[in-house]
């Protein structure tokens, strides 16, 4: 056997590693359709060397089976049910936020309605605007309100039918508040949270998204529960206006919105109707059975069957349309079983209305691989390029929820034809080539900096999603910091080339002191600069992963300093037992061994002492703003 070969590749892949390209036209890799055989393992004892393929099978392991067993009869479905409610009712909604909650900004007389624009603060650093259209003539105490929430990045402007500044591809269509106000309901707008005029106005939508979505994380929540949040309070308001009717408040969601919406039409127990405007189908199914994907794209998830199968018995109407097997066909056997089959209505896209063109309703899509997205649409019967806000549907199936009549307006006949002509805008025909700057265009990615993280607001609130969950978070760091600074002591600070060496001792518990060193890059903005934690794996000491001298004379990578000049905020910490936390005369192996021993019959492990260390050292550096220089 020829060992050079292998050594060979594996120097050049190393040396690619670190240069970041390709010398050698064989190993060069371009952007490609993916595809099944992709996904699947290479060798004959079933593993694989593909990360891609080892995480899409851990997925399909891990992913509920699509049968729902509790649908089997009345009442193990009303069992599921009131646990799954309590589940997430538990986990979004026993909050009140500070007052004043909601407030009135100004108001506007409009054609048939009054535009009244609200301020909503779920959170105390939050400024979301809302809507609403408040139709003339609304009678007192008799009037349902609706909100409304749109696809994608689509914005209030869009959804009141004036000229979206962002894009959409259906303007007519999908001015849901607009179409709602006519039909003689108070329309409530909102854009999906980060989206829109809540994101940055030079970038993507969904770069700003991304980021907002990265911050709610680190806050403990999700956008999916800041939105719940965000209409609970809102609907708490406006059931105590003097025009509405509390018994008749209803969700309308497009696309993002529909999933968005979702949640709060399930969970708050005033929300009495949801029109659904998206396909129904398994977001699991979706992402397990799409393999052959574009370039840069990445799998997409789908609506919450479980979710959807929860609503029963509200009124609801998916008004897209959906897979049947398995989604739609367990989502009628629901309500069904809650005793109300005519509170589930369903519209399809045009291309689909005739059962006959619905081929694959037999199909059951968690069965699925190796689709594209559109085989994968065309098996869910989605129409994609009728993908829009259905008012011809949803207006008079929620005029008959609601007022007993289900129809349109005659005056809105027209619109509704208008409606169902509209072809397709492509973004350079809504917005001109020479118009497609600032947040038209929204801007090409670029990375975060101190100035997104600023209010623009004497309250210290921001209406951009990304600026007032940094500053929600920079309030809890900041106390964090503040509980902390008894718990650390400074020795001694260090001026090196491009940073600063401050070595601290800080205290687990009463009894324990642990050395580190923290390595601050002079360029290093509090609160913005990531905070890298370096444990060492063996007897290495803080200092040796510094950079500095080791006073041990252990050779080690210098892995904090290497993080430092890669612009980080570095954290050196030794492994407990061992090097700085070692009695100077004794081996530090030996040391470590008879730390672990003697921990055994206590509340401590090993594991635990080192999580409580790196957390301490990230929650103090997170939260300071007096970086030495």
């Amino acid at each position: 056997m020829d060992l050079k070969k292998p050594l060979v590749v594996i120097a050049a892949v190393v040396g690619l590693a670190a240069c970041g390209g390709t010398s050698q036209p064989g190993l060069a890799r371009q952007s490609r359709t993916t595809s099944m055989k992709d996904f699947t393992p290479e060798r004959a004892d079933g593993r694989t060397a593909k990360a891609m393929a080892w995480a899409r099978k851990k997925q399909a392991d891990a992913a509920k089976p699509p049968a729902h067993p509790f649908l089997k009869d009345r009442e193990s479905f009303l069992a599921w049910q009131k646990d799954y409610l309590a589940c997430h009712y538990g986990g979004y909604l026993p909050w009140k936020p500070k007052e004043p909650a909601v407030e009135l900004v100004s108001s506007e007389k409009r054609d048939g309605y009054t535009l009244c624009v609200y301020e909503c603060h779920p959170y105390p650093r939050a400024a979301i605007r809302a809507w609403a259209l408040v139709p003339d003539g609304a009678r007192r105490g008799q009037t349902p309100v609706v909100f409304c929430l749109p696809g994608s990045g689509a914005s209030l402007e869009g959804l009141v039918g004036d000229k979206d500044p962002y894009f959409t591809r259906y303007p007519i269509r999908n001015r849901q508040a607009w179409w709602y106000v006519k039909a003689g309901m108070i329309a409530v707008a909102l854009e999906n949270v980060g989206t829109a005029n809540g994101a940055a106005d030079d970038m993507p939508w969904w770069a700003s998204r991304g980021r907002f979505r990265e911050l709610m994380q680190q806050l403990g929540s999700s956008i999916t529960e800041l939105v719940t949040r965000e209409i609970a309070v809102l609907v708490d308001y406006f059931k105590t206006h003097p025009l509405v009717d509390k018994s008749k408040i209803a969700v309308s969601g497009l696309s993002m919105g529909a999933m968005e919406g979702l949640y709060p039409a399930l969970l708050i127990p005033d929300v009495s109707a949801l029109v659904y405007n998206d396909f129904a189908c398994d977001g699991m199914a979706r992402k397990l059975a799409t393999t052959d994907l574009p370039s840069g794209r990445s799998p997409r998830d789908g609506s919450n069957v479980e979710a959807l199968i929860a609503m029963a018995p509200k009124p609801m109407i998916l008004n897209e349309g959906g897979a049947y097997k398995g989604v739609i066909e367990d989502i009628k056997r629901a309500y069904e079983l809650a005793g109300h089959p005519e509170n589930l209505a369903i519209h399809y896209y045009d291309k689909y209305a005739d059962p006959a063109a619905r081929t694959y309703d037999n199909v059951d899509v968690h069965t699925l691989a190796g689709l594209t997205e559109a085989g994968f649409l065309e098996v869910c019967n989605c129409h994609e390029y009728d993908h829009s806000f259905h008012a011809e549907s949803a207006l008079p199936w929620l005029r008959g929820v609601f007022f007993g009549t289900p129809d349109v307006p005659k005056e809105l006949e027209p619109e509704i034809a208008r409606a169902r002509a509209e072809r397709e805008r492509k973004a350079e025909e809504l917005y001109p080539p020479d118009g497609l700057t600032g947040r038209k265009a929204c801007g090409k990615v670029r990375p975060f900096t101190e100035r997104d993280y600023v209010s623009d607001r004497p309250d210290g609130r921001s209406t951009k999603a990304y600026t007032w969950a940094m500053l929600e978070l920079r309030d809890r760091m900041r106390a964090r910091h503040e509980a902390l600074k008894g718990n650390f002591k400074r020795l001694d600070v260090r001026r090196r080339s491009g940073y600063t060496v401050e070595t601290w001792e800080f205290y687990p518990d009463d009894i324990l002191v642990v050395k580190t060193m923290f390595l601050i890059p002079d360029k290093a903005t509090p609160f913005v600069t990531p905070v890298t934690v370096c444990m060492a794996t063996n007897e290495t000491s803080v200092e040796g992963l510094a950079g500095e001298e080791d006073p041990y004379g252990v050779k080690c990578t210098p892995l904090a300093l290497n993080a430092v000049r890669r612009g980080e905020i570095a954290v050196a910490l030794a492994l407990p037992g061992c090097a700085n936390g070692a009695p100077d005369d004794l081996n530090a192996a030996d040391s470590r061994k008879r730390y672990i021993a003697y921990l055994q019959g206590t509340d401590w492990t090993d594991a635990k002492l080192i999580e409580l260390e790196k957390r301490m050292c990230q929650d103090f550096l997170k939260g300071r703003t007096d970086f030495a220089k």
